[in-house]
């Protein structure tokens, strides 16, 4: 019998939005096995699930085979415990931590863009994590500061912008603190006229045309997908490429989109996705986040 607590886990995380893979992946790195994710992720959607009772109507009145079959029952239920209403067996929460500039260089007059990646590498999940992020001056004065709390499930990436930045050097410092422990992660930078020889990856927003241009490729993948496949590495922009990849990838059920596929974060996306949906767990093996690949080859 599932477990009506782990039902309602699922069901609540689902209203909060969070994508039934994420959930399945958080499951499985506290322990609980493919069989039981997947009988409580059937429950949580209603689907009708087998039920191992009704092997005994099949078998005739022999008080051995009745026997056998319960005891068969007790070993494949045993060892394993009922959970509480949220994510059982927490045993050690840790997160990784990782900021990433858009440019270490910038004019006066232009915002400083940047994100805070975490990544939850411990058996916890669910749990709040305090993010304050700081800037600070040549001489040590603090210029900026932000504070925020999120919830930490699999992975958040949270995106700052800091604007009225004088010329000079400075120093960003992120710090998260979760469970009673504090890690920190510190970059440097500079507000200068000079011209200086680094490139700078502007952030790109997909348009309107481009979005249109993925639909139809997306609509090629179904009776053709290397064409499709084809049409999408002959996208412009990079951020065009990886969308459209990675949509029909997911689309198509086909590994192959991923392999093209420039982000890094996007292309293991890719790959969990994929992992998950064809129940083909060698896929974890392409993942290049360790931690991301551990919890998908759990579920295998």
């Amino acid at each position: 019998m599932v477990n009506p607590q782990l039902i309602n886990y699922i069901k609540n995380q689902l209203t909060k939005g969070y994508n039934i893979n994420s959930i399945k992946l958080n499951l499985a790195r506290t322990g609980y096995s493919p069989e039981r994710i997947e009988e409580a992720v059937e429950a949580a959607y209603g689907r009708p699930k087998r039920n191992l009772t009704k092997i005994l109507v099949l078998v005739g009145g022999g008080a051995v085979l009745l026997a056998g079959l319960i005891t068969l029952l007790i070993l494949l239920f045993s060892g394993t415990e009922e959970i509480g209403p949220t994510v059982p067996q927490v045993e050690e929460k840790s997160v990784s931590l990782d900021v990433l500039l858009e440019a270490d260089v910038i004019k006066p007059g232009e915002d400083l863009s940047f994100d805070v990646k975490t990544i939850n590498t411990g058996s916890g999940s669910n749990f709040g994590v305090a993010v304050v992020a700081e800037v600070v001056d040549d001489d040590g004065s603090q210029i900026w500061k932000e504070e925020d709390i999120i919830t930490l499930t699999v992975q958040e990436r949270k995106s700052y912008e800091v604007d009225d930045l004088p010329e000079g050097d400075y120093q960003l410092k992120v710090t998260i603190d979760y469970a009673g422990k504090t890690k920190s992660k510190t970059v440097n930078f500079k507000v200068s006229e000079e011209e200086v020889d680094v490139e700078v990856n502007q952030l790109e927003v997909l348009t309107g045309e481009a979005i249109r241009r993925i639909s139809d490729v997306e609509k090629v993948a179904e009776r053709d997908p290397a064409e499709a496949k084809n049409l999408c590495l002959g996208m412009s922009s990079v951020l065009e490429k990886d969308t459209c990849l990675f949509k029909v990838g997911l689309k198509t059920d086909n590994e192959e989109f991923c392999v093209g596929i420039t982000n890094d974060d996007k292309k293991d996306s890719c790959y969990v996705n994929l992992a998950l949906s064809l129940r083909n767990y060698n896929l974890c093996n392409n993942i290049g986040d360790a931690s991301l690949k551990d919890a998908c080859l759990k579920l295998g």
